[in-house]
């Protein structure tokens, strides 16, 4: 009996995002003669997963063995789950502008902010409303802003 056969050219691998352990490794291409025990390890070698898919794993590098009922088995290539960080925000040049008399005059600018393609923004006040989507926020009352 031939060892069961792992297929990975239509893998698919994403990463982390923003340390939520939500990385995945789909669509591998398994074929045995009987039935097929799937268990992934980890670099440390600790199992991570029991089905032909991987998900909901941190970043890291990982393996797929395949083991039949007669015991023939195959271990997989390395698949590496990167990692992708969330946005920094440097506020070396953030500047606060107080607004005044009771009018929509104060500002929060100044801040640098760096990540992946695709950010967006949210600008709430203390009481849960959403006041901006960009990284700047003009036009403010005075108040609390996340």
């Amino acid at each position: 009996m031939p060892s069961p056969e792992i297929y990975d050219v239509s893998v698919l691998v994403s990463g982390e995002n923003c340390g939520k352990e939500n990385g995945l490794i789909l669509d591998l291409v398994v074929n045995g003669s009987t039935e097929l025990d799937y268990r992934w390890y980890n670099s440390m070698g600790d199992t991570v997963g029991l089905e032909v898919d991987l998900t909901d794993v941190p970043s890291g590098t990982y393996r797929l063995l395949v083991r039949d009922t007669n015991n023939c088995e195959t271990i997989s290539a390395e698949f590496t789950v990167p990692e992708i960080p969330g946005p920094e925000i440097d506020d070396a040049t953030l500047e606060l502008i107080q607004a005044s008399c009771e009018e929509p005059n104060g500002a929060i600018t100044g801040l640098e902010i760096t990540g992946q393609s695709g950010l967006t923004y949210e600008w709430t006040n203390s009481s849960g409303t959403v006041v901006g989507d960009t990284s700047q926020l003009t036009g403010l009352l005075p108040g609390i802003y996340t």
